[in-house]
């Protein structure tokens, strides 16, 4: 199957040597016969400690991004989508894992498509994380401040900054 998939030109090997497939293909495995859950979330805790990346400067984030991201970028966001919505234990890991993600490869690589996993994230974090929204805006709004959407980066930039606002107040000591 993999070899018709190549002849039709719908899949192909990378100049790493790993198979690649067309989107359509990709959505239709995906579609037809899901990951089961427990290697999604083997998966999920390898993409999370990829993209977990401690910033040391921008050129070594470049580098980083480049080589270790940008080849799995649709991979990285499929699992951290289907991980948010699936799994609860590690869920703020994954959080974080979107949160980082989206700067990294905003801000290194200019990607700056991702803001559909980022709305996901917001939606899910108001449940579960609330602590995590203020960065989780903030990353929004960087990656469409980067895409050029003004107004929809500026709403972003006022909700994190709410957020903050909010969690700023919430971290103080409260007198008697």
């Amino acid at each position: 199957s993999i070899t018709v998939l190549r002849q039709c030109s719908l899949a192909y090997l990378s100049e790493e040597r790993f198979l690649r497939v067309l989107s359509p293909i990709r959505h239709y495995i995906l579609a037809h016969y899901p990951v089961l859950p427990a290697l999604s979330t083997c998966l999920a805790r390898v993409y999370c400690d990829l993209v977990i990346f401690k910033k040391h400067d921008y050129a070594s984030s470049v580098r980083y991004a480049r080589s270790h991201l940008q080849p799995e970028l649709a991979n990285i966001s499929s699992v951290l989508r289907s991980h948010l919505a699936e799994d609860t234990v590690y869920l703020e890991r994954s959080l974080r894992a979107v949160c980082s993600f989206s700067w990294l490869v905003s801000r290194t690589i200019f990607v700056h498509d991702h803001h559909p996993l980022l709305a996901t994230a917001i939606d899910i974090a108001k449940e579960t994380s609330p602590k995590l929204l203020a960065p989780l805006w903030n990353a929004k709004a960087v990656c469409l401040y980067n895409a050029h959407v003004y107004p929809a980066a500026l709403f972003a930039f006022s909700e994190a900054y709410k957020f903050y606002c909010l969690s700023e107040r919430s971290d103080r000591p409260t007198y008697q």
